[in-house]
């Protein structure tokens, strides 16, 4: 009779903690746009009480990029780097940064690469071989180094955004102080062509949903932006809402001729989200450093099951962390 009453309880228990993991990976609420200017999303972070937060930049240098600007920027490369004028990835960086200065304690940024001869799709490194340990310090900095890294990277793929969403949370893990983690953006530059590991991708943004971090990805060139807009809305099984896509060129028509409305429609599209995700983070309790993390359910996008099983044995290895 114990042996049954032993194996009752166990098997209460199991159902139990199985049912708290998934309680704590139901579908999330949709963050819904509802600020108009920049200003405002600036007021509903102090009112949120956010006082700092560190910034990561993801640039994408995978070879599509050559070629994406062909109706968004008078078919130059989207990398191209002029005297006279800034491409699309610069302004984005420029835009974003500087939007956010107010809530920058240390105005240190660090800036990886993915997708170059060097990186490919299976690591990031630092934009150049120079960047200080923390990172660049100011923009004037970070916009010396991408020009350098424009210059002389050579432009592969594929496009996958797993390494740097591994990166920016290592980053965080690293930086825990008196059982706290710190507030990031990560900020994702990218054409948007991503091809391989679809499911790889859906999990690592599943995955930051146990970490204070909001994911903020910029597409910049023509598109097409499906799975963009799939992983912003269409992502079950996560903590919270944790990612923003944005498509540049819908906020900024003209480059060339880029005026002040321009950047502010830009800004607050872009850091629409900011201030429910951060309410989000607190109330789950995200910046405790000492809570316990459930693994990551199988988080099923929209593709095939025999997609979703090869995409998930490549990211078998990179769930092993954390």
């Amino acid at each position: 009779m114990g042996i049954i009453k032993n194996s009752v309880f166990a098997f209460a228990t199991t159902l139990a903690l199985q049912s708290s993991v998934q309680a704590a990976f139901q579908e999330p609420h949709v963050i819904k746009d509802k600020f108009e200017t920049l200003e405002q999303v600036k007021d509903a972070l102090r009112k949120e009480g956010l006082e700092s937060s560190d910034l990561i930049i993801g640039v994408d240098f995978t070879g599509s990029n050559q070629v994406q600007g062909r109706h968004t920027f008078n078919g130059r490369c989207l990398h191209e780097i002029s005297r006279h004028n800034q491409n699309p990835y610069q302004a984005a960086i420029k835009i974003i940064s500087s939007s956010l200065q107010e809530f920058d304690d240390d105005d240190i940024y660090p800036v990886y690469r993915f997708g170059d001869h060097e990186t490919k799709g299976y690591r990031v490194l630092p934009l150049t071989s120079n960047m200080p340990e923390e990172g660049y310090e100011g923009f004037d900095d970070v916009m010396r180094a991408y020009s350098s890294a424009a210059n002389t990277l050579t432009f592969s793929g594929p496009t996958t955004f797993v390494p740097m969403i591994k990166k920016a949370i290592n980053i965080i893990k690293s930086k825990e102080e008196n059982g706290q983690y710190p507030y990031h953006i990560l900020l994702i530059l990218t054409d948007g062509a991503i091809n391989d590991d679809y499911q790889g991708n859906i999990n690592a943004i599943v995955k930051a949903s146990n970490y204070p971090l909001s994911i903020i990805a910029v597409g910049v060139g023509d598109g097409p932006w499906d799975k963009m807009i799939q992983f912003d809305d269409d992502i079950p099984k996560r903590k919270y809402d944790n990612f923003q896509f944005v498509e540049f060129h819908e906020q900024v028509r003209d480059l060339d001729h880029m005026d002040e409305g321009d950047e502010e429609d830009f800004a607050t599209a872009a850091l629409q989200e900011i201030p429910e995700q951060y309410q989000k983070i607190k109330e789950l309790g995200l910046m405790n450093a000492k809570r316990p993390v459930y693994k990551t359910p199988y988080a099923q996008g929209r593709t095939s099951d025999t997609q979703g099983k090869q995409a998930s044995k490549k990211s078998k290895k990179w769930w092993k962390f954390g």
